[in-house]
């Protein structure tokens, strides 16, 4: 059921991306909002099962919300409330995937994921479904092919790599995050709604040499805080190809090249420049 869904409204989940939202608990139900001025309109629902995790640690989950007839239950409800909120109230939603067995995966800045298990079809006596996304008309409209103007929401650079693992570990260094790989060979790194598809499978040694002797780049990327973001990746080790230096047109820019050779550029305006 979650996955079909998930098929079925990729292209409206896709609106919440990058977006920070806010999380409101009706018992073990969660309601996601982008604009809480418009909570009756836009919003993602979520009914159980589902799974509360911080990086790979179990955190709660609707199993763990308290029996109506216990003595404390409006003490235990509080406290788990709580422990949801403080995960997800204001958290930016960085990724939307399936995942294996039908479930789906939304994963939040900072490693928090919120799993919504596959309840497996639902009966005539269940009212609830898993979850469902819902975007007021004009918007669901919006997100539809029309004669409107068209706006692109995504586009991303396919790196060809020999050792899948060897570069997820190089491109979180620079700050990406990846799910599980599809296949074992195809990975989607994630980082300030900017995306990086990393593809196991042979390349053209010929061409890598002759596109690093011409300074061809394989990404460019625009960064805030070039200084601050040229620190962290030297402290973590990132590759250096070109260090940061001033540019003839007024940024400041560097070239790194990841283990198969890919030349990227992040470049900016100089910290001087953007606080005039």
């Amino acid at each position: 059921m979650s996955t079909r869904d998930f098929e079925r409204d990729a292209l409206i989940l896709r609106r919440f991306l990058g977006k920070a939202l806010a999380a409101a608990l009706p018992t073990n139900s969660i309601k996601l909002m982008a604009d809480s001025a418009r909570h009756r309109e836009e919003y993602i629902w979520v009914d159980p099962p589902w799974e509360l995790l911080e990086g790979t640690a179990h955190i709660t989950s609707s199993d763990d919300y308290p029996p109506h007839d216990r003595p404390d239950y409006l003490q235990r409800h509080e406290e788990w409330g709580a422990a949801v909120r403080a995960r997800l109230d204001g958290g930016v939603l960085e990724q939307i995937r399936p995942l294996p067995l039908g479930s789906v995966e939304l994963a939040f800045r900072g490693g928090v994921r919120l799993v919504l298990v596959d309840g497996g079809d639902t009966t005539e006596d269940q009212w609830y479904d898993d979850w469902y996304v819902r975007l007021s008309p004009a918007a669901e409209r919006g997100s539809m092919p029309t004669s409107m103007k068209v706006r692109m929401t995504s586009f991303a650079p396919q790196l060809l790599v020999d050792d899948l693992a060897r570069s997820i570990a190089y491109y979180e260094k620079i700050g990406f995050r990846f799910g599980e790989p599809w296949d074992g060979f195809y990975a989607i790194g994630h980082l300030d709604g900017l995306e990086v598809h990393l593809k196991e499978s042979p390349k053209n040694q010929a061409e890598r040499r002759w596109r690093r002797d011409n300074e061809h780049l394989d990404a460019a990327s625009g960064v805030d805080g070039i200084e601050a973001f040229y620190e962290q990746c030297v402290a973590n080790g990132v590759a250096i190809l070109k260090p940061l230096t001033a540019t003839a047109w007024g940024t400041r820019e560097f070239c790194v090249e990841d283990p198969d050779g890919n030349i990227l550029s992040f470049g900016g305006r100089p910290a001087t420049a953007v606080e005039q």
